[in-house]
């Protein structure tokens, strides 16, 4: 008897939650937008099952936290279905998703498509350099698919946020600010854990090979970025840091530019790893922004751009902003990687007990915070290798300590320097400076912060952005350094387009018949016949690279298939428009 109740309120429970949710797997309808009949279909969810969520609005008190499901979340359409979020307290505001790499078909895909969702009156603490999207994607899945949604960012919160090692595709939504004064970014792509299980801000995408030209990477097209109503100086639409790895491609940017974050911004967060751009069009553009992309730090792609206004006399703006020569922009936040080269000369190195007190002639070098340093030249050896060192409010000494040991003679005697021993120190500069604009894949550091003993420098090897064909007001116009210009040079760290191409500097263009027979390292031409049918709907073509003196590698670079494969599976794996 015992057991037949049980059996029978296990039913009653079943179809309790079956009749709140609808339907039957792979089937699940939600009965409205609301949260609870939503999170009630994820209750019962299982990997390649979809939840379709009618028309209607709802509010959202609570966020969705999604894991370990790859399955597809579908509303009736933009404008049909709309989610507002209004949830107080940390980010995210409205969605919390955890991917995995296995599940449904391709392996580990999971959608979300066909809503509007709208920006919370308020969320989150407001925490700087926090990833502040309103809906939050991490975790490992290489087909992620976010597409024919519209988006609203809003003061309290941005729109999606990338973390860890999500890839995949973000194709046909509408990404729209809407006149905010603070600037929450509509992407923001951080990889904190390429291919790794360790969370390390981007040192393990800096330490593997590159994925530039592959579908090994988070690919935004066909998307609209609208920030026609954002203030001036709020108009950039994403953020890419910690070891991005993106590409854009097919988007509309209006009044809108896009920007980048380096190894300078916060602590122990990297750069960006490296970027992508092209065929994107601009149909207007920010008051009083210099340029249409910008790269602090990393690398990239960037080609056949559009922008249609006439603005400042360059496309691309390119920045290493460690080599700041006066300590004003970082203030203080080079934790824990100090600045890129020799700035000053050392007064003096004391020492009192285990205690190095070192005086330097100009510049904060290390933070309050603490900075990894790289002592040499002191004839007492015991002062010399790499530490990490504390440092006091700056003065006109600019004063730190370390930690040394033995009973050295004090003061310390010989020709001596400090730098980061996380750069290539060839020479004053420090060049290369770690992940600077025009490097790739160098050494892993393990740990973060104080706990990081670099053994040695990153070794990152020579990856150039190339930045070709880009119009402005339908004049070609090339990338340009405004700051760093002494490590960051033109035709070793960046090639431009040269209108008269012979094969020793820049990017030339044309039929591949009519390419230079000679060349120098480095140089670059995109070869129009190139590349197979990498756009299934237009033009072609690919870069080849002058790998060796006089000697081409065709096809050195070919984007992957446009539209992205994830678009073009059919409607059973998400190809399919709302």
């Amino acid at each position: 008897m015992v057991v037949l109740i049980v059996m029978f309120l296990a039913v009653l429970c079943a179809s309790t939650v079956d009749a709140a949710c609808g339907g039957s797997s792979p089937n699940l309808i939600a009965a409205s937008p609301s949260y609870t009949d939503v999170s009630d279909c994820f209750a019962v969810a299982v990997d390649g099952d979809t939840i379709s969520v009618p028309a209607g609005t709802a509010t959202w008190t609570t966020t969705l936290t999604w894991s370990n499901q790859s399955i597809t979340l579908q509303g009736a359409g933009i404008g049909l279905t709309k989610i507002k979020a209004d949830v107080t307290g940390t980010y995210p505001c409205l969605m919390n998703i955890t991917l995995k790499p296995t599940g449904n078909t391709p392996a580990g895909l999971t959608r979300i498509t066909g809503f509007t969702f709208e920006p919370p009156d308020n969320c989150g603490d407001n925490t700087p350099n926090t990833p502040d999207g309103m809906i939050n994607i991490k975790g490992d899945s290489p087909n992620f698919r976010f597409d024919h949604n519209r988006v609203e960012s809003g003061d309290f919160s941005g729109g999606l946020t990338f973390t860890e090692y999500v890839r995949g595709v973000i194709d046909h939504n509408e990404f729209v600010s809407l006149a905010p004064t603070v600037n929450r970014k509509s992407v923001v792509c951080w990889h904190t854990k390429w291919d790794t299980a360790t969370l390390d801000f981007g040192g393990s995408s800096w330490a593997k090979p590159s994925t530039v030209g592959t579908v090994d990477q988070l690919i935004f097209e066909d998307n609209i970025f609208d920030r026609s109503t954002s203030p001036n100086g709020l108009n950039a639409f994403n953020d890419d840091y910690a070891g991005c790895r993106a590409t854009y491609r097919f988007n509309t940017l209006i009044n809108s530019h896009a920007a980048t974050h380096g190894t300078e911004t916060s602590q122990f967060i990297r750069s960006f790893r490296h970027v992508e751009y092209y065929r994107n069009t601009t149909t207007t553009h920010p008051t009083g922004q210099d340029s249409a992309y910008k790269l602090r730090d990393g690398t990239g792609m960037i080609w056949d751009n559009v922008v249609t206004p006439n603005i400042a006399p360059r496309f691309g703006a390119l920045a290493t902003l460690r080599r700041e020569d006066d300590g004003s922009h970082a203030s203080g936040t080079w934790f824990p990687w100090k600045a890129c080269g020799d700035h000053g000369s050392v007064v003096s190195i004391t020492r009192s007990g285990s205690t190095a007190t070192v005086v330097m002639s100009q510049l904060p070098y290390v933070p309050a915070q603490g900075a990894w340093i790289k002592v040499e030249g002191a004839d007492q050896a015991e002062y010399n290798g790499t530490f990490f060192a504390t440092g006091t409010t700056p003065d006109v000494t600019f004063t730190f300590t370390y930690t040394v040991s033995g009973t050295p003679a004090t003061p310390a005697t010989g020709t001596i320097t400090v730098r980061s021993p996380f750069d290539g120190n060839t020479d004053t500069t420090g060049y290369p400076c770690l992940d600077q604009v025009g490097r790739g894949e160098g050494v892993l550091f393990v740990g973060t912060g104080s706990n990081m003993t670099p053994t040695t420098a990153a070794n990152q090897a020579l990856q150039p952005v190339y930045c070709f064909n880009n119009t402005i007001a339908g004049s070609v116009l090339g990338c340009d350094v405004i700051f760093g210009a002494d490590v960051i040079q033109e035709n070793r760290e960046f090639y431009n387009q040269q209108g008269a191409f012979n094969g020793t500097v820049g990017v030339g263009r044309g039929l591949r018949t009519n390419r230079p027979a000679t060349c120098t390292a480095g140089v670059a031409y995109w070869s129009t016949d190139g590349g197979g049918n990498w756009n299934t709907n237009g033009d072609d073509g690919a870069l080849d690279l002058c790998s060796a003196t006089n000697t081409w590698t065709n096809d050195w670079y070919a984007p992957p298939t446009y539209p992205h494969v994830l678009t073009r599976l059919g409607s059973q794996y998400g190809g399919f428009d709302l």
